[in-house]
């Protein structure tokens, strides 16, 4: 709950620079945390963390849009 905002304002020079796209670094190092502390989830490579931080990433953006709300 508040690892990831941390690891993101520690990484906000990176982010700018990159305009964005460490975030994907930051979601699969998020992703190798969860795998770290719950048991059978489990990440085999760096590209399988990736791929999986492109899908929640596609997948929270697509909710994102159709769900209406605060912001």
């Amino acid at each position: 709950m508040w690892l990831r905002p941390v690891v993101r304002l520690l990484s906000l020079p990176f982010i700018i620079l990159t305009l964005g796209l460490f975030l994907l670094v930051v979601n699969v190092l998020m992703l190798y945390v969860t795998d770290w502390i719950v048991g059978p989830f489990e990440i085999h490579s760096f590209g399988a963390g990736l791929l999986a931080a492109v899908i929640v990433s596609v997948v929270n953006w697509a909710l994102h849009a159709l769900i209406p709300g605060p912001r």
